[in-house]
This record gives C-alpha cells, sequence and structure tokens, in this order.
C-alpha cells in the first residue's frame, strides 16, 4: 500500500503494483479443476517478463526472447516465491504435494534445467522458477487456495543473480525501481466445478487504494 507521499503511488510503485495485478488477474482466468498449478506459475513469471519489457528493465529483440529470459532464469530473482498454497487444516506444507508432476503423465519430475526426457524446457523454464511452490500438483474442485504473485527488488537476490550485470536487465532502468522494494497481492480462492470463487472481497485496484490511503475514501 502507498505509505507517504500523501497516499500516492510513485510513478514507479505504481508500475509495478500494476504488473503484479496484472500477473494475479492472468492467473484468475486460468483456475479450473484439472489445471496444473506450475502452469499458473509459469504465466506469472510470463507475464513479468512482459511487463518488464514494457518497464525496460528487461531488454527485448531477437536474443532477449521471452523464452529465452524464463530459461535464463532471472525472473526468480525479482519472483522468488511460489504462487500461492494450500488452506485449510494441515494442508499449508504438505511434502507430498509440493513435489513435482508432470501436468500430462501426472509422474514426478523437475521441471525445467536438467528435466528428465519428455519435459518441454524451451516451454517451463528454468527449474528455478519453480523452487519454492508448496503445491505442485493439478487443482481440484473443492481445493483452496491463495493466488499471491509478488514482484521484489531484494539486494541480496539481485546480487545473487547478478542482475545487474545481465545482459537480459538494464541496470540504469532497474535501479530507478529497487527503492519500491517489493508488492505482493494475495487472494483466496476456492476451485469450482466451473472455474473459481473468489473468497477475499477487499478491493486491490489502484484506485482504491490511493483513496482509502490518502484518506478521500
Amino acid at each position: 500500500m502507498p505509505v507517504g507521499n500523501g497516499g500516492k503511488f510513485t510513478p514507479e510503485a505504481r508500475a509495478i503494483y500494476s504488473l503484479v495485478l496484472e500477473m494475479q488477474n492472468a492467473s484468475f482466468a486460468l483456475l479450473k479443476p484439472e489445471l496444473h498449478w506450475d502452469e499458473v506459475q509459469l504465466v506469472c513469471h510470463r507475464t513479468l517478463i512482459r511487463g518488464f519489457q514494457r518497464l525496460g528493465i528487461f531488454r527485448s529483440g531477437a536474443k532477449h526472447t521471452e523464452e529465452a529470459i524464463l530459461a535464463s532464469g532471472i525472473t526468480a530473482a525479482f519472483f522468488p516465491h511460489g504462487l500461492g498454497h494450500s488452506l485449510g487444516l494441515d494442508v499449508h506444507d504438505v511434502p507430498i504435494v509440493s513435489k513435482p508432476t508432470d501436468p500430462v503423465t501426472g509422474s514426478v519430475v523437475v521441471l525445467g534445467n536438467g528435466a528428465k526426457p519428455g519435459v518441454d524446457e524451451a516451454k517451463w523454464g528454468h527449474q528455478s522458477l519453480y523452487k519454492y511452490l508448496r503445491l505442485r500438483r493439478p487443482l481440484e474442485q473443492g481445493m483452496v487456495v491463495t493466488v499471491e504473485p509478488g514482484i521484489y527488488f531484494s539486494p541480496h537476490l539481485l546480487g545473487r543473480a547478478k542482475a545487474h550485470e545481465s545482459e537480459i536487465v538494464d541496470a540504469e532502468v532497474l535501479r530507478r525501481y529497487e527503492s519500491v522494494g517489493g508488492v505482493r497481492i494475495e487472494d483466496v480462492v476456492v476451485i469450482t466445478e466451473g472455474g473459481y470463487e473468489n473468497l477475499t472481497t477487499v478491493r486491490s485496484d489502484v484506485e482504491w487504494l490511493e483513496g482509502v490511503c490518502s484518506g478521500v475514501l
């Protein structure tokens, strides 16, 4: 939420918040029974890449395609966590559901770099994109899960990934956004027969947040 600045986002913070909201809405558009949760994680990383290219944080062009950036694993430095997890009694961190399964065959695999034969690495990207997922299974009707994408500018993670030295990243543009710190938007949904129901009733749009934080609402 915008703290200070009269309750208004800075241009950089507004851009990053809006991108995280875009990641969440892209996730919502996919949710339905039998959809593999890894696929939702992947669409968030793809949405982040397209957003960073619009903002100029990531470079574009023939050398910097969406697939090439996914394969590099650089997005894990900015979106370092899993998209969400189960909610309920004894389901938050269940080891068996955090083991990766192939979305087609259901067999346990490692997606991304070093994946077992038969897994499309070009599609799935680097395995680091899935490292901290707590749910690695297809969705089922009645499941309650969080949908909480985020973007962070952590000095530790950026340094470990050597983001400022990466040819994918425009370091000068990145530095303009680092003061944002981080944004995460979390909603809770239940998977229904035809899709999902959002159990979170508070609004997430920029206008409402600024209205609340500025005292207008």
